[in-house]
């Protein structure tokens, strides 16, 4: 998705994050909102980033008295204003699951597994609760470019008011012209009689 930066409706923006290296929306909230906090309480969330700079995370007293009451100013100040992204890539994730092994496929497992020693439902158990297969792929090899254009740039405006100004300049043009057509027919028709 490319949107189009200010002076357009989306006014797009990427500024440089604290704690991230990539820019979206979500990441620029979240950004905002653990420097707010980590400003006034001097500790985070367990979700926030900072970890890795050291910034502890809140104690349980702390999240309560501090945390908690500066979120909800920081959310009632509107101080999470994030511009959308110039530039973004979304994928659609899915999730589908199913019971593994199914009953067939355990059987084959358990006859060629012979350290299992339990019932033959206890073995299928034990294959359902510590086997798994995952799978990971593009359901779709196609994607879709969403581009923000100009409905009306510089070359559209500098095209049309050229073809005005030309316009009116003919016009213009063609009135003199004809303004000396005539005054050259009166000169001529007053010559003409004043020889007579």
């Amino acid at each position: 998705i490319t949107n189009l930066p200010s002076p357009y409706r989306t006014k797009c923006g990427m500024p440089k994050l604290r704690f991230f290296d990539k820019y979206s929306k979500s990441k620029c909230f979240l950004d905002k909102l653990t420097r707010y906090v980590v400003r006034n309480c001097n500790c985070r969330a367990w979700f926030m980033p900072g970890a890795d700079v050291g910034i502890p995370v809140c104690d349980l007293e702390t999240s309560h008295t501090c945390m908690w009451p500066a979120w909800v100013h920081f959310e009632d100040k509107k101080l999470d204003e994030c511009p959308v992204a110039c530039e973004s890539v979304e994928f659609s994730a899915q999730m589908s699951y199913a019971r593994y092994p199914a009953n067939a496929y355990a059987d084959l497992l358990l006859s060629k597994e012979r350290n299992l020693t339990g019932s033959p439902e206890e073995n299928r158990q034990y294959l359902r609760d510590n086997l798994l297969e995952l799978r990971i792929y593009f359901e779709s090899l196609t994607y879709s470019d969403v581009r923000q254009v100009p409905s009306y740039d510089l070359y559209s405006l500098l095209g049309d008011v050229g073809g005005q100004i030309g316009l009116f300049l003919g016009a213009s043009l063609l009135t003199f012209v004809e303004y000396l057509d005539l005054l050259a027919m009166v000169l001529f028709t007053k010559y003409k009689y004043h020889n007579k």
